[in-house]
């Protein structure tokens, strides 16, 4: 069996001009691609398992992220000291 490859989930950000996406290679964690430079802007850790869906607040103030670790993570996207912070973790036990 081939090892697996491809994004598994991708997200625009700020009007387009950053692409927020997780893949087969890293996939517990999301890139931040600056699409004016192609470069990685940020990575966010802090799934376990794959990240599967990905979801940006109509702001654009926070990055929703699922993982097959059965987590829902939102993820500061305004504050520049805090970006990609962590601000909450919703799991099976403590469900919406």
């Amino acid at each position: 069996m081939s090892p697996k490859r491809g994004i598994t989930a991708k997200e625009y950000v700020e009007q387009g001009r950053l692409l927020a996406i997780a893949n087969w290679a890293d996939p517990s964690k999301i890139q931040i691609i600056d699409l004016a430079t192609s470069q990685i802007a940020h990575t966010l850790e802090g799934h376990q398992r794959a990240v599967r869906a990905l979801a940006v607040s109509p702001e654009c103030k926070a990055l929703a992220s699922a993982s097959r670790d059965h987590t829902v993570q939102l993820w500061d996207l305004i504050k520049p000291g805090d970006l990609g912070r962590i601000i909450k973790q919703i799991n099976g036990d403590n469900a919406l």
